[in-house]
């Protein structure tokens, strides 16, 4: 026999709270998470992004900065220990595209527990690509593009000096002694290795073109940061820049 079963109004309450109430519980543990998430994320972030300051200001004075990556990843898993597999890949340093010279460029991954019940996402993980311009004074490129071609604009040039970033305090005209003595830094461009050859000594035939490499101004070769040969080196800069990196003028050439 069909006995009808009559369900009051408690019951109901009883069952839409068994509906419902996990449905927030889910809702608020997911909320968390992603609030979690987006914490740590900015964290990495403002770590990287003042790591990046920090080289971007001193890459006048390191012409190579190998150990980048794995500073960056030490730097991370230690401060955020939540983060799990920190990895910093595709790092390039000072560097030239299309459009500037002088790049920093390097991307950020890792993992880390959601914290989030059942079969929902356990892990998260992020990348994260960040790219930073070196201050390194102007691209050399354009000045060796002009020097061979005897087109160099003297308007530019008047406001063009040169100086040596990892030692001396004095700034110099592109013909003063001084400057004329140590190798310049510039960008590798293909004129100029139609120009110069390769160094036999440090051999820096596999450096791509865009790198920084060094040549001497009455010399046959360009060479690599770490060349014997490369003591000293000279940049050059606006002149309004260097002397507001505290640059005086050179006393004999007097900068211009």
């Amino acid at each position: 026999m069909y006995i009808p079963i009559k369900f009051g109004k408690s019951a109901f309450l009883t069952l839409e709270a068994a509906i419902v109430l996990p449905l927030f519980l889910i809702a608020v543990l997911t909320i968390g998470s992603v609030m979690r998430i987006a914490y740590y994320e900015e964290r990495a972030a403002f770590l990287t992004a003042n790591e990046l300051a920090s080289i971007a200001a001193d890459a006048y004075f390191m012409p190579l900065y190998p150990q980048f990556p794995s500073n960056m990843e030490r730097i991370i898993s230690q401060k955020i220990p939540e983060l799990s597999k920190v990895s910093a890949e595709k790092y390039r340093y000072r560097f030239k595209n299309e459009k500037t010279d002088q790049l920093i460029h390097i991307e950020i991954s890792f993992r880390m527990k959601t914290g989030l019940p059942g079969p929902m996402i356990s892990e998260y993980g992020a990348v994260e690509t960040y790219l930073v311009r070196a201050f390194c004074g102007k691209d050399n490129s354009f000045y060796f593009e002009s020097e061979k071609k005897g087109e160099l604009n003297s308007d530019l040039e008047a406001e063009t000096v040169y100086l040596m970033p990892e030692f001396g305090t004095k700034y110099h005209e592109k013909n003063c002694s001084y400057v004329n003595s140590y190798p310049l830094q510039t960008v590798l461009i293909s004129s100029m290795k139609k120009k110069y050859k390769a160094c036999g000594s440090c051999k820096p035939k596999d450096i791509c073109e865009g790198a920084v490499v060094y040549y001497f101004r009455y010399g046959e070769a360009y060479h690599e940061a770490g060349c014997s040969t490369i003591e000293k080196y000279v940049v050059n800069m606006d002149r309004r820049d260097a002397e507001k990196r505290g640059y005086l003028p050179c006393s004999k050439c007097g900068g211009k």
